[in-house]
């Protein structure tokens, strides 16, 4: 008769597949614990309070050195009246040194209805777990579970790497395999001395059970890469397709497995080159300050030890915005907000020699001359408050009272399109701390110029709202310590430069950029060069031939390459010096005195002029036969 039960020691007792009692039983433990912590974190990352539901709907996996991390949830409002809900993240920290402290945001959520709620993490630790819920103004006890990754300039690793290297997002089309290989590639990789062999490359493989992709182009920041299946790219909805393609043109890096599925606008598509790859067929083509790749599907598994330098260099592409970070003091010297950091040393010491003598012996002898020791009682603490006053008014006088910013960028203007690319840099400085922070919107992204050790106390905590845009509402601009930023910004803008015939037939430009022009440089649509000087907003100026420059390329030029002088972090030094060799038909480059096309951020700060760079794409074609 057989057995229909037995104990668990019997049933332990049995080997399976010849494993012993002890180590079966081990494993078993060790399954059903794992078992466990999945269902209690899948049950964390949703919480319900009476008649809302907060869901964390997007997981964000492995380390990030730059970019934003974006955080999803979903909240539902089954009841019969609008809710306030805020979230706040983390619950609690722990952090130390240059990170964030928290990031929140407050929406209204509709009754029976749901809003989605999105949380961007700037390029700085968050040292914490989970998410607290409040629901028209109370504090929830149930936390939302979240995972919050190893990232920012700063972060600290421990596994020991430098924190350089850079992450790679592969879609959930990119096979186990591919993946193993392409870690193995990049094992040791170095790219002409700027990567130790020390330093940490994340590949991070997408779950094909979540959404993996992002419908705003910060949600793809954090990745130096981006590799998917060119199926994958036109199966995408509309907005994160328009999302990836702001994110190439902002520098990004872009591989695809397969032909292009009409990704590319029809503008850039000539500019392809065909770089050599051990057994692949390869198309790359630069779009805007990125590039993007098509290779036949299966390539990767092909690559080599020869084909290393080829990819580090890619991914280190994708990564610019944040490879050089800065310390306080560089970013200063790079881009200056202040021509000397620290107190005003001079005055102070001869203000501290009078107020010593002042004190003391004057103070001492006059009284004791007219023998009116004891007046000596009152006279030290008002000679103590005059002197305190004197320091105040010393320093307002030799910094005053309002704050400085200094913006500067590099921008793709695409008329036809009405978009604008820029990269630029940011620099505020304030002799008092900023009540209300620094304020920018949705499409905007900020790498913060601070270097510090994790287990240093350097640095502070910084607070983020995205309630109504960026808040950067505390710990970001302190009294007396300069700030940078080098900034990336994709957003929807009507500025342009128009051309047009006057009475005489002169051809004429009109700027239409809402800040003056100092030099102008136009191809028409044969490729000749045209040149006007100094043209305020809104004004008009003739164009005049400029020199025998011909462009007959009809190819838009990479806008990132590194043997450009033109780079964003020398955009304020070498904004005159203009190449024209790389206008095409139809497009110009002008000069400007300032931008506006990043925020100064700081409310009524005094703005610095600085020189910015436009890079214009025409609506309509500069005719030939407009030609002088």
């Amino acid at each position: 008769m057989s057995r229909i039960g037995c104990s668990v020691d019997d049933c332990y007792g049995r080997r399976a597949g010849g494993m012993p009692y002890g180590a079966f039983k081990a494993f078993t433990v060790v399954v059903a614990c794992a078992v466990t912590c999945l269902v209690a974190a899948s049950t964390a990352h949703g919480r319900t309070y009476g008649d809302v539901t907060v869901t964390n709907v997007m997981s964000q996996g492995d380390h990030s050195v730059g970019g934003y991390l974006e955080y999803r949830f979903l909240v539902e409002n089954r009841g019969s009246d609008d809710r306030t809900v805020t979230l706040r993240m983390p619950a609690s920290s722990y952090g130390r040194g240059h990170h964030i402290r928290e990031i929140r945001r407050t929406a209204r959520v509709p009754a029976t209805g749901a809003t989605e709620m999105v949380l961007w993490q700037p390029p700085l630790p968050v040292n914490g777990g989970s998410v607290h819920v409040t629901i028209d103004g109370q504090g929830q006890r149930e936390r939302v579970g979240v995972s919050i990754p190893n990232h920012g300039v700063t972060a600290y690793d421990p596994w020991g790497h430098s924190g350089n290297g850079g992450t790679i997002l592969l879609s959930p089309a990119i096979d186990g395999g591919t993946r193993d290989h392409l870690e193995r590639l990049l094992e040791g990789a170095s790219s002409a001395g700027r990567y130790a062999s020390g330093d940490r490359w994340s590949l991070v493989r997408a779950e094909r059970h979540r959404p993996w992709w992002s419908e705003h182009w910060l949600g793809w920041t954090r990745y130096n890469t981006v590799m998917l299946a060119a199926d994958e790219l036109a199966g995408l909805p509309s907005a994160a397709r328009d999302a990836l393609r702001q994110y190439v043109m902002a520098g990004g890096t872009l591989i695809v497995l397969g032909e292009d599925p009409g990704f590319v606008p029809e503008r850039w598509r000539g500019g392809s080159t065909s770089p050599p790859l051990t057994g692949s067929e390869v198309r790359a083509v630069g779009v805007g300050f990125g590039i993007c790749w098509f290779v036949e599907a299966g390539a990767p598994d092909r690559w080599g030890s020869s084909d290393r330098t080829w990819l580090v260099d890619l991914i280190d592409h994708g990564g610019q915005p944040w490879n050089d970070v800065q310390t306080m003091e560089q970013a200063n010297s790079t881009f200056s907000v202040i021509d000397e950091l620290g107190v005003p040393i001079r005055g102070l010491l001869a203000l501290m020699i009078v107020f010593a003598i002042a004190i003391g012996p004057v103070n001492l002898l006059l009284f004791a001359r007219v023998n009116r020791r004891t007046w000596t009682l009152w006279t030290t603490p008002v000679i103590a408050l005059v002197f305190s006053v004197a320091v105040f008014g010393y320093a307002t006088l030799a910094e005053g009272w309002t704050a400085t910013a200094r913006v500067a960028g590099f921008t793709l203007l695409d008329e036809s399109t009405r978009h604008a690319t820029t990269l630029g840099w940011a620099g505020y400085y304030a002799p008092l701390t900023p009540r209300d922070g620094l304020r920018f919107d949705e499409t905007t992204e900020l790498t913060p110029q601070v270097r510090s050790d994790f287990w240093s106390n350097e640095g502070n905590a910084r607070f983020v709202d995205w309630t109504n845009g960026q808040h950067l509402y505390a710990g970001w601009v302190q009294a007396r310590v300069p700030a940078h930023f080098t900034v990336r910004n994709n957003e929807p803008r009507r500025e342009r430069v128009t051309f047009s015939r006057g009475e005489d037939g002169q051809l004429q430009a009109t700027n239409g950029l809402g800040v003056d022009i100092e030099q102008l440089h136009v191809a028409d649509e044969a490729g000749r060069v045209y040149r006007a000087s100094n043209l305020v907003a809104g004004g008009r100026a003739d164009l005049e031939p400029f020199g025998e420059h011909q462009s007959g390329k009809d190819e838009l030029p990479s806008l990132l390459d590194r043997t450009w002088p033109i780079t964003v972090r020398h955009i304020a030094e070498n904004a005159s010096n203009i190449r024209v060799d790389i206008l095409r038909p139809n497009t110009y480059i002008a000069s400007l005195t300032s931008t506006p096309f990043i925020e100064p951020g700081l409310e009524d700060a005094r703005v610095l002029p600085s020189p910015s760079v436009v890079y214009g794409l025409m609506q309509e074609p500069l005719r030939a036969d407009q030609r002088d």
